[in-house]
């Protein structure tokens, strides 16, 4: 038996294709995209956390007096809505991420 001459081989070779060629079916390659949830675990997380921030900054400039409190406090009021918008902006941007990369 000739080794070199390849032909009583036993070794398959398996033939790549082409990312230039175009299938049969364009179809067959499709994924099905899911529905994201009104609400994921990270926007029920940051939500909960920004309302408990808000709550503890309003308690805070309640109970004291100290500028420094309150201008803290007014920033913790401002800030943990944003978050949990921006929170809400990121999921939306992964489902359309996820929507373009099966157009493609």
């Amino acid at each position: 038996m000739d080794i070199e001459s390849g032909a009583n081989s036993s070794l398959l070779i398996k033939e790549e294709k082409s990312s230039w060629e175009v299938p049969d079916n364009p179809e067959d390659d499709d994924q099905e995209l899911k529905d994201i949830p009104p609400w994921t675990v990270s926007e029920i997380a940051v939500t909960g956390l920004a309302t408990g921030t808000v709550a503890g900054s309003i308690v805070a400039m309640i109970l004291t007096a100290n500028p420094f409190v309150t201008v803290t406090g007014i920033l913790g009021l401002l800030i943990p809505p944003y978050s949990a918008f921006q929170q809400q902006k990121i999921t939306d941007i992964k489902g359309e991420f996820a929507e373009f990369l099966c157009l493609l």
